[in-house]
């Protein structure tokens, strides 16, 4: 799936810049709904791997055309407010996933128990990515195309009516001359663009876009997020209560992130992270020292063995919060907001890209 993130996290932003953004999110859409589908109905390795790859596209996309939509049609003042929105969907996203397999298997007995209609649970688990694909996929008929794509494309009097629509009339034509005065003397959008043409280097605000993408993964969300059942299996509970414990994990995560898009435009972005940053190392170390007690067979005075697997848990937690207030939803925000109109595109396909490849 990984393999598929980093394909799409390349080619969305060039081909949004040729084909619009709301296009190829509705292409997206589409190849979600046969990822989700044909992932379900497999009976062969090959093919299971065939539509992750299909869906790992689609993540890598869609992580490149979420924030570059959201940065080009918020006003300003609201602008990293919306942008930690997406963080804070995708963790609604992750708490349905979580909550769905922990109700399936809660109802079946176990991922491997056939279920409804003779198939697996672990195939219902997957179907269940049908719902928000359909409905993304219908929603998206319902939103106006980028402003700055339809002046990019040459359609200043459709980005004059989008505008409009979100801004009124006088700050919509504000905006539109905003617009077409920072892509003056600029020709179509392409990935040489990176490269500043008096002096031949990449240019600056690239580097910063790639650090804050890769030190993002760095910080090692992936793994509780990919991997927490499996975690939590390791430190002696069930299959049903792991699921459980990741279900309570994504819900101290979507409070987290609501409270990013609460202070994220009072507070600013540099001290968000700055603070995630302190608590995400002081979780981390905290959490290292309890797994190495963990595994030495190591017990708390008064209360058991127990008592270093629960605090690991509360440490999970705690990593959550502190990343769901930052990381999360700030790096998301910066690299809509850092890169200007022309470079846009591409800057953030190579800033995801390299995150994706750490």
């Amino acid at each position: 799936m990984m393999f598929g993130c980093a394909i799409g996290a390349f080619y969305a932003g060039r081909l949004a810049d040729i084909y619009g953004r709301r296009f190829m999110m509705r292409v997206i859409s589409v190849l979600f709904i046969l990822s989700s589908f044909g992932v379900g109905f497999v009976d062969s390795a090959s093919l299971f791997i065939f539509y992750r790859v299909i869906g790992g596209v689609c993540v890598g996309a869609i992580s490149i055309l979420v924030p570059m939509y959201i940065a080009e049609v918020s006003a300003a003042l609201y602008r990293g407010r919306l942008g930690a929105i997406q963080n804070m969907m995708v963790i609604l996203g992750l708490c349905a996933a979580f909550l769905s397999n922990f109700l399936l298997t809660e109802l079946s007995g176990g991922s491997l128990v056939v279920f409804w209609f003779g198939f697996e649970t672990w195939r219902w688990m997957l179907w269940g990515e049908l719902l928000p694909a359909i409905l993304f996929f219908i929603m998206l008929f319902f939103v106006p195309e980028s402003p700055r794509y339809l002046v990019i494309a040459g359609k200043n009097a459709k980005a004059s009516q989008v505008l409009t629509r979100l801004f009124g009339q006088l700050a919509g034509e504000a905006k539109l001359m905003e617009i077409v005065f920072s892509l003056t003397g600029q020709d179509q959008p392409k990935l040489t663009d990176l490269k500043n043409k008096r002096t031949g280097k990449v240019q600056h605000v690239l580097w910063i876009g790639i650090g804050l993408a890769a030190f993002q993964q760095l910080i090692g969300i992936n793994i509780f997020y990919y991997y927490g059942v499996m975690m939590f299996e390791s430190l002696g509970f069930n299959e049903s209560d792991a699921i459980f414990i990741n279900v309570l994990g994504a819900i101290f995560s979507f409070v987290a992130s609501i409270i990013a898009m609460l202070f994220i435009d009072k507070w600013g972005r540099k001290k968000l992270l700055l603070i995630g940053s302190i608590g995400i190392f002081s979780c981390l170390l905290c959490l290292s020292f309890t797994l190495f007690q963990i595994d030495k067979g190591a017990v708390l005075p008064f209360l058991g063995s127990l008592a270093y697997t629960h605090l690991a848990v509360l440490l999970v937690y705690l990593y959550l919060i502190f990343f769901n207030i930052s990381w999360g939803p700030v790096m998301w925000v910066m690299l809509g907001e850092i890169f200007p109109n022309q470079i846009r595109g591409s800057g953030l396909a190579v800033a995801v890209l390299s995150a994706l490849a750490h």
